[in-house]
C-alpha cells in the first residue's frame, strides 16, 4: 500500500479540479481548472484528508471494475468529483451507480430502461420538474414563492441575473423533461450532474439510508413489478457492496 499511497497523494492534483467536492468549495481557489492541491494549503486538515480519501475510493471503484471499458481513469475521476460537487453529494455514491449502470463507458449509452452513464430513466427526469423541492430545497422555496416552475422561469427571463442554484439552472436551460432527456443522452457531464441530483433527492427521501436509496434509484426503471423486486435487490446489493469495499479500502490505505 505504501507505494500506492505516495502515488495517490503526489498525483492527486491531477485528479481533482477546483469543483471537486462540495465541502471544499469554501477552501478552494476560484480560478477554474486550477488543481486543488497545486500550491494550495487547506485551512482545515480534516477536509483535505476527506478529499484524499474520497478520491482514493472513487479510484478504487473504477480500478476494480473488471467489466469497465477502456477509459482515461484520471478524467473519469475528475468528472465524477465535479458532478458530485455540483449536486452536493458524496462522489463515492456516484461512482457506485456509474459502475453498476454502465461500467464507466464514456460513450453515451441509451437503453430501454436508462439513459447515459447514470442510467437515468424518463420517470426520474420528469420527477425533477414535478417535485423540485425533493431534489433541491432552495429551488423548492423559489418555486413556492413564484407559484410554479414555469412562473419562476418567466421571472428569470425578465431578470437574467436571478440565481436559481445549480439544479435550477439546469432545469431553466432545459425547459421541459423532453429537452432534458435529450440533453442527458448527448452530454456525459450533464448526465452525471442530473443523476447526482436524482440520487441526492432519493437519499433524502430514504432518511439517508444508503442501501434503500440504491434500491429506490433502480426502482425508477420501467420494468414489470414482479420481476423488478428481484432485480432491484440485486442492484442494491451490488452497489452497496461496492460502497462498503471502497470505504474499507481507502480508510485502510490512508493509515499507512
Amino acid at each position: 500500500y505504501r507505494g500506492y499511497k505516495i502515488m495517490l497523494i503526489n498525483g492527486v492534483s491531477q485528479l481533482i479540479s477546483t469543483q471537486a467536492f462540495s465541502p471544499l468549495q469554501a477552501y478552494t481557489q476560484k480560478k477554474q481548472n486550477t488543481p486543488v492541491f497545486s500550491g494550495y494549503k487547506f485551512k482545515d486538515k480534516s477536509v483535505e484528508n476527506a478529499v484524499k480519501e474520497d478520491t482514493a475510493r472513487v479510484k478504487y471503484i473504477i480500478a476494480t471494475d473488471s467489466d469497465k471499458y477502456k477509459i482515461n481513469e484520471r478524467r473519469m475521476i475528475r468528472k465524477i468529483m465535479n458532478a458530485a460537487s455540483y449536486a452536493g453529494v458524496n462522489p463515492v455514491y456516484i461512482a457506485c451507480i456509474v459502475k453498476r449502470e454502465t461500467h464507466f463507458c464514456e460513450n453515451i449509452i441509451t437503453s430501454e430502461n436508462g439513459k447515459g452513464p447514470m442510467g437515468l430513466t424518463s420517470i426520474a427526469i420528469e420527477d425533477l420538474y414535478e417535485r423540485p423541492s425533493t431534489f433541491d430545497s432552495n429551488l423548492g422555496k423559489l418555486v413556492k414563492k413564484y407559484g410554479s416552475l414555469n412562473k419562476l422561469f418567466a421571472a428569470k427571463d425578465k431578470n437574467p441575473s436571478m440565481k436559481l442554484g445549480n439544479l435550477g439552472e439546469i432545469l431553466y436551460k432545459y425547459r421541459n423533461p423532453e429537452q432534458l432527456k435529450n440533453g442527458v443522452c448527448q452530454d456525459f457531464d450533464l448526465n452525471l450532474k442530473v443523476g447526482a441530483f436524482v440520487f441526492k433527492g432519493f437519499l433524502k427521501e430514504q432518511g439517508n439510508n444508503l442501501y434503500n436509496t440504491f434500491y429506490r434509484y433502480n426502482n425508477n426503471a420501467e420494468i414489470d413489478e414482479n420481476t423488478g423486486n428481484e432485480i432491484r435487490k440485486d442492484y442494491a446489493d451490488n452497489a452497496f457492496d461496492t460502497y462498503q469495499k471502497a470505504m474499507k479500502y481507502a480508510t485502510k490505505l490512508m493509515r499507512y
